[in-house]
């Protein structure tokens, strides 16, 4: 509805008031119904005012917590229709970045089998998706699938040593009970649905499933609730009673109160394994199922406050991929099961760490690696979530880019592959559209700055700039202040990747100011691209926060405050990286209060090859390209080094050096210290 209109001055047209939201909250956000006429909405939290396109907005995202005075316009195009006034304000009271989720009531709702994300006939719609030849890289991904399910009938069915540990045994018996229950889906073929039952069969004669270590218990209830479900019509009474009753014995039986601590991405696998398990084999033990159900979500809740306030998941890119998985296939085993949302994306920055996904994504298909994180893209499928959610395919542009390109690299998430061609399937989405955005930033426990030149070709600019600390959240590294340069498709600053966990857990678990966790190059000062004031660390409970830059147009970039992570060296410390409008990259390092005399080290790591020029220039170069590393300070040493240090504890850093400069600092002296990698060809 609209207001009463009034006469446009010089003629007879009418110019519309639009009808004023009336505002509510919902959770962490402020909802309206939508403006007939509207073009967009500007709500104003305490005086700050935001434009935005839908009708509703996670107050936690733009305002973190605390209470907070808001109201909403809407707006017009000016012309023809005029703005509305502004709403009746209310107080909204956000108290944590995670919301209560909601939990199925009752037991007669749920759908029979498969009720788990894909029911009964809907295998059609798959069909149809991948009948239609502008879904190239779709059949790509079906074409995969499929491969992995035959591949399983040239091995023998799963072990327990298969491939080391049980967490590796679980997500590899993931990855085949779920390719092949797809394969029997799509095809009809009793033969995989067969081959299913014997893999699942084998899981469930394991002793257990590794409770110790609740994630392998997680990855193997999933494993054998989708089997059980996805493959029930063909499986006999007794066979579903024998999977049933392992999953019962190996995982219902335990409480959520054993595993549902966690507040990392822990906390959604645990959970969702048993949740899946819960909903998959509800008829066998429904009082079992129910509380584990209902215990299962009020838990769940713990696992999202990462999130907040905005999206820049504080694990890194990898463990995004895998918490966040979890995550999706909850939302869409009740969605399919019961038919209701639990409500995850209520919490803030939920739905916006999808975007901080897509922006970690490097033109030349790395990513932008930091804590755990690997250095190559990864195929993924829980973006397929995000669009279909938010009716916005740019969330799969780099999905679909990888396999358009066949760039098969998956870093184990092949395993949830089959629900990128379940979740397209059912979302509606047309073509994939390109990202409309350069720059992501997000605050949280670990801040990120992420600028990107574009989205189609490899040789464009990437800039990513961290904060945060070194012990601030799980799986964090001394990399405060890191940067991360990739241009002309080269890495020219770049980070080492993760480490295998397994030999050096020990070394890992001391993260004292001179743990042995630091003594790992990939976890270090050494092995970032930060400053270290003569041989000490980062200081392990110091923090740092990105501050916005002022920048000249056409320039990207911005300043991180490390005035706490370098306390025990300097008064305060603030680095500023920027790219010029020739893609160039610029470090300021301004530093001052030097408490003692000591030599700085200008690190970074490079994937590259090196070659000192001179004292203050270092000559890069990869396949052709070159840059320039100049440090523009008197008395600057520079130095090229391999990446890989011959202790037994650190991987062969192949293919990466370590370059940088030293400097001598005095003692009460500052200094404005400035890096510039200028990209020569």
């Amino acid at each position: 509805m609209v207001s009463c209109g009034k006469n446009a001055v010089g003629n007879h047209n009418k110019v519309i008031d639009l009808e004023i939201p009336v505002i509510r909250q919902d959770c962490n956000s402020v909802e309206w119904d939508p403006i007939p006429d509207a073009v967009s909405y500007t709500v104003n939290i305490d005086g700050q005012e935001t434009v935005i396109l839908r009708n509703s907005v996670n107050i936690g995202e733009l305002a973190g917590i605390g209470e907070f005075n808001v109201k909403v316009r809407a707006n017009g195009n000016g012309i023809s229709v005029e703005n509305s006034p502004w709403s009746e304000p209310i107080i909204v009271k956000i108290q944590r970045y995670s919301v209560p989720l909601t939990t199925p009531s009752v037991q007669s709702t749920l759908t029979g089998h498969p009720r788990l994300f894909l029911l009964q006939d809907e295998e059609m719609l798959i069909s149809k998706l991948l009948a239609n030849r502008g879904n190239s890289w779709l059949i790509n991904a079906h074409t995969y699938i499929l491969s992995l399910a035959e591949n399983t009938f040239n091995t023998d069915v799963i072990d327990r040593s298969w491939n080391g540990s049980m967490l590796n045994v679980a997500r590899e018996a993931l990855k085949r009970i779920f390719s092949l229950s797809y394969a029997y889906r799509i095809t009809g073929l009793e033969k995989y649905a067969e081959r299913a039952w014997l893999e699942m069969n084998a899981l469930g004669k394991f002793d257990d499933w590794n409770p110790s270590h609740y994630l392998d218990v997680g990855e193997a209830s999933l494993a054998m609730a989708i089997g059980y479900d996805w493959c029930y019509n063909y499986l006999t009474p007794s066979r579903r009673e024998t999977i049933s009753t392992a999953l019962y014995e190996k995982s219902l039986k335990n409480p959520v109160s054993l595993y549902g601590r966690s507040t990392n991405n822990w906390n959604p696998v645990c959970i969702g394994g048993s949740l899946c398990a819960a909903i998959s084999v509800y008829e066998s033990r429904p009082d079992v199922c129910f509380t584990i159900i209902q215990d299962g979500l009020n838990a769940l809740q713990k696992g999202l406050d990462c999130y907040g306030p905005d999206g820049a998941y504080p694990e890194g890119y990898s463990y995004w991929g895998y918490g966040t998985a979890f995550e999706t296939i909850i939302l869409d085993a009740f969605q399919s099961a019961y038919g209701i949302d639990i409500g995850t994306h209520k919490s803030s920055g939920f739905l916006r760490s999808a975007k901080y996904r897509i922006f970690s994504n490097t033109p030349a298909f790395g990513c932008f690696a930091f804590s755990d994180a690997g250095n190559e893209a990864v195929v993924c499928s829980t973006s397929a979530w995000f669009a279909s959610f938010l009716k916005d395919s740019s969330y799969l542009w780099e999905t679909k880019r990888m396999l358009d390109n066949k760039f098969m690299i998956f870093a184990g998430e092949d395993r949830f592959l089959p629900l990128l061609l379940v979740r397209m399937a059912k979302s509606g989405l047309g073509s994939i559209r390109v990202p409309q955005d350069n720059v992501f930033v997000g605050n949280g426990q670990q801040p990120v700055y992420i600028y990107r030149q574009g989205w189609s070709n490899s040789n464009d600019a990437y800039l990513g700039i961290k904060g945060g600390g070194p012990t601030i959240a799980p799986h964090a590294q001394m990399d405060a202040g890191m940067f991360f340069y990739e241009n002309k498709g080269v890495q020219w600053a770049t980070d080492c990747g993760s480490q295998s966990y397994g030999s050096v857990q020990s070394m890992l678990n001391d993260a004292s100011q001179d743990g042995q966790r630091w003594k790992l190059f990939r976890y270090g000062c050494t092995g970032h691209n930060i400053l270290q004031f003569g041989s000490q660390n980062q200081v392990v409970s110091g923090t740092s926060s990105l501050a916005e830059a002022t920048l000249n147009e056409g320039e990207y970039g911005c300043k991180i405050i490390l005035d706490q992570i370098y306390s025990n060296s300097t008064s305060s410390v603030v680095r500023e990286v920027r790219l010029d409008r020739e893609k160039n990259l610029h470090i300021t390092d301004v530093i001052n209060g030097v408490i003692t005399p000591v030599t700085l080290h200008w690190n970074m790591v490079s994937r590259s090859e090196a070659r000192i020029i001179s004292s203050n220039k270092i000559l890069l170069s990869f396949s052709g390209h070159e840059a320039e590393l100049t440090c523009e300070i008197e008395g600057a040493s520079a130095y090229a080094m391999s990446a890989t240090t011959g202790y037994s504890y650190d991987p062969a850093n192949t293919g990466v050096v370590r370059v940088g400069f030293n400097i001598p600092l005095e003692q009460n002296k500052s200094y404005i210290i400035n890096v510039i990698i200028k990209t020569l060809k």
